[in-house]
């Protein structure tokens, strides 16, 4: 969600020929990522005619600087298991497109498109352990605290335990750690059931796979590669007897948000799937599958939505106070 989007008018002498460009700039990964689609030769581009360009253009250009960083990214980390680089280039495409759509909104859309994936999450995750709350009904106790006629207190608990859960992780966002991960099971648990105490022997296990996890992403290995293998093991060790599948659900959920990927919104049934092919799976066998699952169907509508913001800040015809771009002139010219 930022104010300034970078597209600027590059001039370059060619033959004698003095041209103007549309510049679409994207820094990532410490790199800067360019595309361009010249405008016209000879005198300087008028404002409209530079609005005009990127109505035109922008996307594309948006488009080609995400293949670009997408592909950089793909071949810049390293991997645990054997790589399908198409779809690991999904998955980084799914995550540009939706931090350049954060890019085009307001706080106000933001905070709404933040929040609408929340209560997704917060009723699908609930789905899961039977909670019959619509997903109206949860959007509507959660912004109200009106509790829906004929309810049961458990499904009303669910629903509250993981908005709390929500509004934790976006207060005070942190590295996972063991307490962490005990402090989030309390919490989702809370009047519904009593935690048992974890054993020591499992809390090692556990800070192990945390501390492996961490070592991994500071050795450049792909961090979503790293999550799923983490969820696995984690699901797998079976720590506490109930409440696990919740908890780490929710420990993802922690570990992309400063990643920059979209935090999951999948529904019940994927959840369970996605459970499924972990429990199942290798975690070479599995890691395609997850990604796919997690990001495939989501891009087409990302995309428009993308397109649609562009095409509206730039119509200067309905923006009458649209900010002009400056000339980028380099020093050599």
């Amino acid at each position: 969600m930022k104010k300034d989007i970078y597209y600027r008018v590059d001039k370059r002498v060619q033959n004698g020929v003095v041209r103007y460009y549309l510049m679409r700039e994207v820094n990532s990964d410490a790199h800067k990522f360019r595309a361009s689609k010249l405008i016209k030769a000879g005198t300087p581009p008028t404002e409209p005619e530079i609005a005009r360009a990127i109505l035109l253009y922008g996307f594309d250009l948006e488009m080609k600087c995400c293949e670009k960083v997408a592909s950089f990214r793909v071949k810049n980390f390293r991997y645990e298991h054997e790589v399908n680089e198409e779809i690991y280039y999904l998955l980084e495409k799914y995550r540009y497109l939706d931090l350049r759509y954060h890019d085009y909104l307001t706080e106000e859309e933001y905070a709404r498109h933040i929040n609408e994936r929340e209560y997704h999450y917060i009723h699908e995750s609930a789905k899961t352990v039977g909670c019959t709350f619509t997903f109206p009904e949860v959007v509507r106790m959660i912004e109200t605290g009106k509790v829906p006629n004929g309810k049961y207190l458990h499904d009303v608990n669910n629903i509250q335990n993981l908005y709390r859960c929500v509004v934790l992780r976006n207060k005070n966002p942190r590295k996972v750690t063991l307490a962490l991960i005990l402090q989030i099971r309390r919490i989702i648990l809370d009047n519904i059931e009593e935690p048992e105490p974890i054993s020591r022997e499992k809390e090692v296990v556990i800070q192990k796979l945390l501390n492996t996890y961490y070592r991994k992403l500071s050795e450049g290995y792909h961090p979503m590669e790293q999550i799923i293998s983490l969820h696995k093991n984690f699901r797998n060790l079976k720590p506490f007897n109930v409440g696990s599948k919740r908890t780490i659900r929710e420990i993802v959920q922690y570990l992309v948000m400063p990643l920059g990927y979209p935090l999951s919104f999948q529904s019940s049934l994927q959840i369970v799937q996605t459970s499924a092919v972990l429990d199942k799976s290798h975690t070479e066998k599995g890691v395609s599958q997850i990604i796919e699952q997690y990001a495939g169907n989501k891009i087409p509508k990302l995309e428009e939505q993308l397109r649609k913001k562009i095409a509206e800040r730039w119509n200067l015809q309905k923006n009458m106070n649209q900010k002009q771009l400056d000339l980028y002139l380099p020093a050599n010219y």
